[in-house]
């Protein structure tokens, strides 16, 4: 893999790892790491047990999987958003199983379209609202490879905590 397609890889699993977080869809780690059939991953924690969207179609449910589809589609943003274009063939397991989670709440394969339509501008904003954090995560994943949740969340911190720094020594009154 050539250095530019392993940042790419790297942008596109902190862009789920980031969305993840902020969508508090939990998972375990976040890596760069080929495995089976995929350049990276995000492993994630096994779903509450009240999800069964198959079985319930409730507000919670509903809120539930378009968190999820956010987080599947965030990858494909963040790695657009540092290529410049998208690249939907190492997307497709990601939009697959943002439709197929989508699918339960939709009336229509009119109604499906226009859903999923709606979730990518959302993520695409998710991305672009954290995109200091996307970069963090990403350069972390670079440089090591693979990141627990927990890391990735230490990373998000140091950065508000940076910007919290920085706007009190701006407001901060000179001696």
């Amino acid at each position: 893999m050539t250095k530019r397609s392993l940042a790419a890889t790297a942008y596109h699993e902190a862009g789920h790892a980031v969305a993840a977080r902020w969508q508090n869809v939990k998972f375990k780690e976040v890596s760069i790491l080929p495995r089976n059939d995929t350049s990276g991953h995000v492993t994630p924690t096994s779903p509450p047990r009240w999800f069964e969207p198959d079985v319930r179609s409730d507000e919670r449910s509903h809120r539930r999987v378009e968190a999820q589809a956010r987080v599947m589609l965030a990858g494909v943003a963040a790695e657009a958003r540092f290529k410049g274009r998208h690249d939907w063939r190492g997307a497709s397991s990601d939009l697959g199983q943002a439709v197929f989670l989508l699918h339960y709440i939709c009336g229509s394969n009119g109604e499906l379209e226009a859903y999923v339509k709606l979730i990518r501008i959302q993520a695409r904003g998710l991305v672009e609202a954290h995109w200091n954090e996307v970069q963090a995560v990403a350069q972390a994943l670079l440089d090591r490879e693979r990141l627990t949740a927990a890391e990735v969340v230490e990373i998000i911190a140091g950065l508000d905590r940076a910007k919290v720094d920085e706007w009190l020594t701006a407001v901060a009154p000179t001696p």
